[in-house]
C-alpha cells in the first residue's frame, strides 16, 4: 500500500469526501516543522459528525417529521420554517439582526418533500463552498486559511468528529493533559424544557477541516448549533463579517463571539449569539474548546503574557497567542472536564 503524502501541496486532505479541496500550503522548512504532527498519518476525515464511544447511536436514526412543501419552502407554508423560523436569506446567509437574540436552526432534512436543490433552508448540509488550505502558523502550530473571498454571514464549514460521552470526554482530557498532547474536545451545552443537556464532540483524530482552526479573543468566525434530521447538533462556523483569501480562520472557544454589527442584516427577525441560542425557551448553550489546538512555549515573554501559567498558579491553561486588543491572555478552559490528578 502506498503511503499517503499528507504534507502534498496536492494532496487533497479530505480525499474527495468534500466538494471543494483541501491542501497544505507548505515549503521544504514547514514540511520539516510537519513531521512531528504523528496524527497526519492516522486522521481519518469525516464531513459530519458520526457516533464514537459511549454516544448514543440511536439519536442518530432519529428522524425529525419533514415538511410537505412541493415548491419552495416559505415561513407559514413550511412546517420546518414555522417551528422556529427562517434562519437563511434566499442566498442562503445566516439571518441576524441588532437585538442578538437567537433561535434554534433547524434545517429541512431527508423526510421532508421540497426539493434538495432548490431549498433555502438546506445550507449547513450542502457542505463548504469554497477551497480551503492548511498551513503553519508561527506558534500555534497549524492553521486554516481561505482560497477565495467569502461574504458576511456566509456558512464557512463545521467543526465535526467524534460524537462522545461525557466520560469519554474526561477521560481523553485527561490523557491529553498527562501526555501533553493537543486537545480538541468542544462541550456544546444546551437548556432544554428546563434540563441542561451536552454534546461533546471530538475531531483529533476522526474530524474535518475545522480541526485545523484556531482560537482567537477577537474572532472572524461564530459557531452556531444546526440540527439537520436528527437531534445531534451539527456545530456550524459561519463568517463574522467578509473574509478575504489567504486570511487565517479563527473562532472563540468559549463561544462567546457575537456578529459584528456592521455586517448583518439590519430587516431580518432572527439573530444569533452563541451564548443565548435556544431550543424552546430561551437556552444558553455555551461552546468550550480545552486548551491550545496545538503545543506552544510557555516561557515566551515576548508576545505581551509576561506571566507563564506555572507562575500564575494556573496549570489548566495555556496562553493565548491571538495578539488581539481584546485578548484573554489565556484560552477558554472547562475545568469541570479535567479530573483532579490523585
Amino acid at each position: 500500500m502506498t503511503k499517503r503524502n499528507y504534507l502534498s501541496t496536492t494532496y487533497d486532505i479530505s480525499q474527495g469526501a468534500e466538494s471543494h479541496t483541501l491542501r497544505f500550503d507548505t515549503d521544504g522548512d514547514d514540511i520539516d516543522r510537519c513531521q512531528k504532527y504523528d496524527f497526519l498519518n492516522h486522521f481519518k476525515y469525516v464531513r459530519t459528525n458520526i457516533p464514537g464511544p459511549g454516544s448514543d447511536r440511536e439519536q442518530f436514526s432519529e428522524q425529525y417529521s419533514g415538511c410537505d412543501c412541493e415548491g419552495p419552502c416559505t415561513p407559514g407554508s413550511c412546517s420546518c420554517l414555522d417551528l422556529f423560523g427562517q434562519a437563511y436569506t434566499s442566498d442562503g446567509k445566516l439571518i441576524v439582526n441588532e437585538e442578538e437574540t437567537s433561535r434554534p436552526i433547524l434545517e429541512c432534512g431527508i423526510d421532508c418533500s421540497c426539493d434538495p436543490l432548490d431549498c433555502c433552508n438546506r445550507v449547513v448540509q450542502r457542505g463548504i463552498t469554497t477551497d480551503f488550505y492548511v498551513f503553519i502558523t508561527e506558534y500555534k502550530g497549524f492553521g486554516l486559511k481561505l482560497r477565495q473571498d467569502v461574504s458576511a454571514c456566509s456558512f464557512v464549514c463545521e467543526y465535526a468528529g467524534e460524537v462522545i460521552s461525557h466520560s469519554e470526554a474526561i477521560k481523553r482530557v485527561q490523557q491529553n493533559e498527562d501526555l501533553n498532547r493537543d486537545n480538541y474536545v468542544i462541550a456544546l451545552r444546551e437548556n432544554v424544557g428546563g434540563k441542561q443537556t451536552c454534546t461533546y464532540i471530538d475531531p483529533s483524530i476522526i474530524g474535518n477541516l475545522g480541526r485545523f482552526i484556531n482560537h482567537s479573543c477577537d474572532p472572524n468566525l461564530v459557531m452556531m448549533p444546526v440540527r439537520i434530521n436528527h437531534p445531534i447538533p451539527r456545530l456550524a462556523l459561519f463568517s463574522r463579517r467578509t473574509l478575504t483569501a489567504g486570511e487565517e480562520l479563527t473562532f472563540d472557544y468559549s463561544g462567546k463571539a457575537s456578529f459584528i454589527h456592521d455586517h448583518i442584516n439590519r430587516t431580518s427577525t432572527v439573530s444569533v449569539d452563541c451564548e443565548q441560542s435556544n431550543l424552546t425557551d430561551k437556552q444558553e448553550p455555551t461552546f468550550k474548546k480545552h486548551m491550545l489546538n496545538h503545543p506552544i512555549d510557555d516561557n515566551r515573554n515576548d508576545l505581551n503574557h509576561q506571566n507563564t501559567r506555572e507562575e500564575t498558579g494556573q496549570t489548566n491553561k495555556k496562553l493565548c497567542l491571538c495578539k488581539s486588543y481584546n485578548c484573554q491572555y489565556y484560552l477558554p478552559f472547562d475545568e469541570n472536564l479535567l479530573l483532579l490528578k490523585r
